[in-house]
């Protein structure tokens, strides 16, 4: 029997990128085909906010798009694009019911907290569920303590962690770090300290494969 290979994987990721909630189901995807073959990648979980300096009730969305894309027909053609993709990948979004780009930070916070508890990625999943398909509030903290609940993460250490500083400082060193290593698009992938050049999202197993036999150390 083949002895299996390990490799840890950076995914640097906002939750309220749509290509980063999509990037996870392709992953997903890519992990289980790379474990039939041997190669087992843990996943760890890197803040990245795509507007750090968000105010902590966000910005209203039809003004952010205006500013970002300059009309909202040229909002419309990039939204439907994104849409086709997550919608390929089991994955609805509605900008119809998205009023507030909210702050991150928050949430990058809760999701650290959930990584001891192993429900990490599954509370990434039900974050940008919630604001994709429902045009939910993730930035709130008593709304962050139900969803955590669902999840299984306890409810009254998420609510005890946000009232203190806990994982503020580490959020926004991971984004500062990212940044620093000239990560300005997400989703992003490091392995054995590399930024990883991935194409095409949906050939991720073939990039991480490559990535592994070339990088790791010998």
């Amino acid at each position: 029997m083949q002895t299996p290979q390990h490799a840890t994987l950076d995914f640097v990721a906002d939750i309220i990128c749509p290509w980063c909630a999509i990037g996870h189901r392709h992953l997903n995807a890519a992990l289980s085909t790379l474990a039939t073959e041997g190669l087992v990648i843990t996943v760890m979980w890197r803040p990245f906010l795509l507007y750090p300096n968000a105010p902590p009730e966000g910005f209203a969305q039809q003004e952010h798009l205006l500013q970002r894309f300059g009309s909202r027909e040229a909002a419309d053609r990039y939204h439907a694009g994104v849409t086709e993709a997550a919608r390929a990948v089991g994955f609805d979004i509605d900008y119809e019911r998205i009023s507030v780009t909210p702050s991150t930070l928050n949430a990058h916070r809760v999701l650290l907290l959930a990584e001891a508890s192993g429900r990490q990625f599954q509370l990434a999943d039900a974050l940008a569920r919630t604001f994709f398909e429902e045009g939910g509030d993730i930035a709130d903290p008593a709304a962050l303590c139900r969803m955590t609940g669902a999840v299984g993460v306890n409810p009254a250490a998420v609510a005890e962690m946000l009232a203190s500083d806990r994982f503020l400082a580490d959020v926004q060193q991971s984004d500062l770090v990212s940044k620093q290593r000239g990560i300005r698009q997400v989703p992003a992938f490091c392995m054995h300290g590399r930024i990883l050049n991935v194409p095409d999202i949906g050939g991720l197993a073939t990039a991480l494969r490559a990535a592994h036999r070339s990088l790791r150390p010998q």
